[in-house]
């Protein structure tokens, strides 16, 4: 019976494990994609202080530098990798590669709406903004360490290790008990 609450606890532990580091793996990035000429599409991640993301240069951008405009972030519900087990929702910006600023979530144009909201969208206070406000969306920021949680995983995973082996013996008297009875009837 102990070796089936060990096993019980063990696989609680790697789904929590797993769980955390799918939550921490996209923790404050942004999720780009940008669609060449050639109508092929490349994908990104960059942090959400990040100004701008960098792909093929394109129309009338010889750097290959795309504006991250946090007024046209769109939530993408992330079901690749290990959140297929976790999905979670992403911010997301779609690029084209005839305009270095991001589609309009609501239009699907690429141009500005206004000169002033360039103005708002390049200062760094918008971005400090948009930061601190999907910080609280995606959640609090924790007050144990990062690294304490995987080395409690590692720890517990151990001490279950250790625990199932001690039981080893016991198993293989059990196994001699059951060989014994099916020879003597």
């Amino acid at each position: 019976m102990n070796s089936v609450l060990y096993l019980i606890i063990l696989t609680l532990g790697g789904i929590l494990g797993l769980s955390w580091y799918a939550q921490t793996k996209i923790k404050g990035k942004i999720f780009c994609t940008f669609r060449r000429s050639n109508k092929t599409k490349i994908e990104k991640w960059v942090t959400q202080t990040d100004r701008y993301v960098y792909f093929d240069p394109g129309k009338g951008n010889d750097k290959g530098q795309y504006i991250v405009d946090t007024k046209r972030i769109t939530l993408l519900w992330w079901t690749r990798g290990i959140h297929q087990f976790f999905p979670s929702f992403v911010p997301s910006l779609d690029f084209s590669w005839h305009s270095q600023n991001p589609h309009d979530p609501e239009t699907f144009n690429t141009s500005w709406d206004s000169p002033a909201t360039r103005a708002v969208a390049m200062q760094e206070d918008a971005f400090k903004a948009f930061s601190k406000g999907i910080g609280t969306q995606m959640g609090k920021k924790s007050r144990f360490p990062e690294w304490l949680f995987p080395a409690i995983t590692i720890g517990a995973i151990l001490v279950i290790g250790y625990l199932v082996y001690q039981q080893g013996s016991h198993l293989s008297y059990l196994e001699q008990l059951i060989k014994l009875g099916m020879q003597g009837g």
